[in-house]
């Protein structure tokens, strides 16, 4: 399976991580890519790969939305990943935030994700 991938820790624990199993999806172009925030926090909600490891047949699509807030960022500093749907199609809420603080991503409320769109939204109609 050339998508799994085996992680050993400094402290001698393993762990896996499937570059198939999640997917982020822009809810506004429906463009898809793979990225490891995404995989991390969808391992915390979705539980780790365990052996024996038996794959579905797709992906959880995990659909979110970013943009820029500061412009001294570059292209975005500001994702939500709002919901994400199951192999089988099934809808769940997620209503995660994040924003580049200190060149990471960090979590943040819903308030400062919702003052933080409706200023880049501002500044975009300037």
């Amino acid at each position: 399976m050339s998508s799994l991938f085996k992680d050993v820790h400094p402290d001698g624990s393993i762990s896996y991580h499937d570059n198939d199993r999640f997917v982020g999806i822009d809810i506004k172009s429906g463009l898809s890519w793979h990225s490891g925030t995404i995989n991390r926090i969808m391992e915390e909600i979705i539980g780790p790969i365990t052996m024996p490891y038996m794959p579905q047949d797709k992906p959880y699509r995990v659909y979110q939305e970013d943009f820029l807030y500061d412009p001294e960022n570059g292209d975005y500093d500001t994702a939500g990943l709002l919901y994400y749907k199951t192999p089988d199609g099934e809808r769940k809420e997620l209503n995660i935030y994040l924003a580049e603080k200190d060149g990471e991503l960090v979590r943040i409320t819903k308030e400062e994700y919702d003052t933080r769109k409706t200023e880049s939204e501002r500044r975009l109609t300037e």
